[in-house]
């Protein structure tokens, strides 16, 4: 990193926004605290870019994998996407009063409830893909084809360290 300062604006004591710069140089040789620095910024440019769907990215995230995996249950994709149960509960809710995804529960497991994406939540899907695929780039558009392709085989490298998948 060029610049081993993170630049934050920060309210005042009195509610006005200030700028300062701190040193966070210990903190930036970190890697869990840079994911978590990117994380956030992802996160704030997704809303930002994506408030008209209404979709957080939680949200969009269950929509895809329930979609790609049809016959899923609810525990198996928050497990997978590593969101906490009453969290999926609150966010399958929500997809579910705004008629994009619809819930089932199995013949075999009464507890197990089914995920299915309406019509409408595909529409959306599709409405949205190459907006997120541009979205995506964007945000790592400091980094070469060549790098972005690194980052993201490095970072898979790590979370198949944490699903526990041999290499």
């Amino acid at each position: 990193m060029k610049d081993k300062s993170l630049e934050y604006e920060s309210a005042s004591s009195n509610g006005e926004a200030s700028n300062k710069t701190l040193d966070l140089s210990e903190l930036n040789g970190l890697i869990g605290f840079l994911i978590r620095f990117v994380q956030l910024n992802l996160f704030q440019a997704f809303f930002e870019r994506f408030q008209l769907s209404g979709l957080s990215p939680g949200e969009y995230s269950t929509l895809v994998a329930a979609q790609a995996n049809p016959g899923a249950n609810q525990g198996e994709i928050a497990a997978a996407l590593m969101i906490k149960r009453s969290n999926m509960t609150k966010l399958v809710n929500g997809l579910e009063s705004r008629k994009l995804i619809s819930r089932s529960v199995t013949k075999e497991d009464k507890r197990a409830v089914k995920l299915n994406v309406t019509p409408k939540g595909r529409q959306l899907i599709d409405a949205i893909a190459s907006d997120i695929v541009e979205h995506d780039h964007a945000t790592v558009s400091a980094l070469s084809v060549h790098e972005r392709h690194m980052l993201l085989g490095l970072l898979g490298k790590i979370a198949d360290q944490y699903r526990g998948v041999q290499s």
